[in-house]
């Protein structure tokens, strides 16, 4: 039987996942295409793996390769094609039961699916060249972007209110808003007949959906899907970002029996619970409205939310506001993956392949774990992965991920033969207030990545850190990752020494700003480092805030740190903001969050 190689592809991928309101959002778009995708290889049942190198795991990437034996090609991807469509079709009618009119043709228009097939010998020995084709194939397929045409009760397109969340399909399920009826909301809102929407106005009224949607949110029935989706695996939704951005201050008030009963009294409602009732601005009539949440537990929560914070407060804790995404994703993998950038001539392109493709579903599932510690990952594919962290964590889980890259892909690789150079990979983190607009945040965490990627002339294997304080300012450093990651532990290593009591008082870092701004140029360091030494000395003796017999070692050692930070920096401005970023960091786990955004003010030219 003829023997093929066999690519196929899941779209859309990023619209997809990165259109959210809501951490579920984010979460259920990325675990839909996992899905599909793993619906895909189960009906390919290939006679060998290439990509992905676990079939099993959580996170699949949207695209597969592997080898086939079939008579018909053609037939047979048409096949995995169905299959993908049947899962796709069974996932969305389990959550939308409803006689809604449209909502088929919307999930039967959304995926788009390409795959390609070369037929290859079965000693595999054109592995490299056959590989080669089968991808210009599948791209040049995808460039084509071939499209059904949306028709709709007779008519081309959609005449409608368009979703919150994708912009492109008419709003299929709404949540009235405080004073809105559905009279008045259908023809001079929506613009359509009641067959065509589902209106949630009250909250007796299947309680639950009522509650996926805000108050005057609108929703395709593909961005439904993803709101109401659900698997047994994980019966809980998503961490919200308010979640993540508390998690370790609740963590730690429950070791104590005075912090439980706290938290026990915000369980008094129920399923209505979430994190943000941990912060004082939301406790209003407004949002408990929004909420569903009975208005008569206003006043007691309220004062519960304040003992809340005396008790963290005396603990030395933070109810802090602020998060971090990290989003990161392999260096030059085309590169890798075409034969470019290995130097053996006798290594076999599939076995390395199918090699690379194991270690990086290893390096997945540790990725993962590492996470998880620290917050929640939504996607881990290998060499690309996306996930949220508490602050308290924010380095060392940069630190573990990194490392552990190198131990589990590159190690693995040079051990096996197959390396003399190194993989790597650039992420972008984005720091964030728990209530700036998720989708905004995704794409400053993306953007930050494509710095770190670009930055440098493109050379890469570097991270981004971007501040986005809630007043709208952002706040940019960029370093390379470092030898064992030093330049990550350095900035880890300010922000500790800051928190620690009685040791270094911040306020070297804006003399340092003020005194040598108008000296330094961008793009370039200080000419004179001398110069800077002596005064990052000077000023980290008078700001030292322990005893006086430490002063002068604990001083020079801390300095040689800033001076590493310098050294690694590519300008004056980026190192000042480095040190700036690290300092807002400390601010928000240890001061009050206005203060910390008000500090948070770089020096520049």
């Amino acid at each position: 039987m003829p023997h093929y190689l066999f690519l196929f592809s899941i779209g859309p991928v990023q619209s997809f996942i990165a259109q959210a309101r809501k951490t579920q959002d984010l979460y259920a778009g990325s675990r839909i295409l996992s899905l599909l995708a793993k619906a895909g290889l189960i009906a390919a049942n290939p006679k060998e793996m290439i990509f992905p190198g676990n079939i099993n795991a959580i996170s699949i990437p949207n695209r597969f390769l592997c080898i086939i034996e079939t008579n018909d090609p053609k037939e047979f991807g048409g096949n995995v094609e169905r299959a993908v469509r049947n899962e796709w079709n069974r996932i969305a009618d389990t959550v939308l039961s409803t006689n809604v009119k449209g909502i088929k043709e919307q999930i039967d228009g959304h995926l788009d699916l390409n795959w390609a097939f070369q037929d290859i010998r079965p000693d595999y020995s054109d592995y490299k060249e056959q590989y080669d084709k089968i991808e210009r194939f599948l791209g040049a397929v995808k460039n084509a972007r071939s499209f059904t045409q949306f028709e709709y009760q007779g008519q081309i397109g959609e005449k409608g209110r368009k979703c919150i969340l994708d912009g492109e399909r008419n709003v299929k399920f709404y949540r009235l808003s405080e004073n809105e009826t559905e009279t008045n909301v259908l023809h001079r809102k929506l613009y359509v007949d009641s067959a065509e929407v589902k209106i949630f106005g009250n909250a007796d009224e299947n309680v639950i959906t009522y509650l996926k949607l805000q108050a005057g949110e609108g929703l395709s029935a593909v961005s439904m899907a993803k709101r109401l989706f659900k698997e047994t695996t994980r019966p809980k939704e998503f961490e919200s970002t308010a979640d993540i951005a508390i998690m370790h201050t609740i963590e730690e008030v429950k070791k104590y029996p005075e912090g439980v009963k706290l938290l026990d009294a915000f369980k008094s409602i129920g399923e209505k619970m979430n994190a943000q009732l941990y912060y004082e601005e939301n406790h209003t009539t407004q949002y408990y409205n929004k909420q569903g949440i009975n208005t008569g537990c206003l006043s007691v929560l309220r004062e519960k939310q304040k003992e809340l914070k005396k008790f963290a407060k005396s603990k030395g804790l933070e109810l802090t506001k602020y998060y971090a995404i990290i989003d990161f994703d392999g260096d030059n993998m085309g590169k890798w993956l075409s034969g470019t950038f290995i130097d053996n001539p006798e290594t076999n392109l599939k076995d390395f392949h199918k090699k690379l493709s194991e270690r990086l579903a290893e390096f997945a599932k540790e990725a993962k774990i590492i996470v998880d510690k620290y917050g929640q990952t939504v996607y881990a594919g290998g060499d690309d992965f996306l996930g949220f962290v508490n602050l308290n964590y924010l380095f060392l889980a940069l630190k573990e991920l990194r490392n552990k890259f190198t131990e589990i892909v590159n190690n693995s690789l040079k051990t096996l033969g197959y390396l003399n150079s190194e993989l790597s990979f650039s992420a972008g983190v984005c720091i964030a207030h728990y209530k700036e607009p998720l989708g905004i945040v995704l794409d400053k965490a993306s953007a930050a990545q494509k710095t770190a990627k670009n930055k440098d002339k493109g050379n890469r294997n570097a991270f981004c850190i971007v501040a986005s304080k809630h007043s709208g300012e952002n706040h940019e450093t960029f370093f390379k990752w470092g030898t064992s990651c030093i330049n990550v532990e350095n900035l880890e290593r300010v922000k500790d020494e800051l928190i620690k009591p009685k040791r270094f008082s911040n306020t070297f870092i804006k003399s340092l700003g003020i005194e040598f701004s108008r000296l330094a140029e961008e793009a370039k360091l200080l000419p004179n480092k001398d110069l800077l030494t002596e005064e990052v000395s000077r000023l980290l003796k008078r700001s030292f805030m322990g005893k006086k017999e430490d002063k002068e070692k604990e001083s020079k050692d801390f300095a040689e740190v800033i001076m590493s930070i310098y050294d690694q920096s590519k300008s004056y401005t980026n190192f000042i903001t480095a040190l700036d970023i690290s300092d807002f960091i400390h601010r928000l786990l240890s001061s009050d969050e206005e203060k910390a955004v008000e500090e948070l003010q770089p020096q520049t030219i």
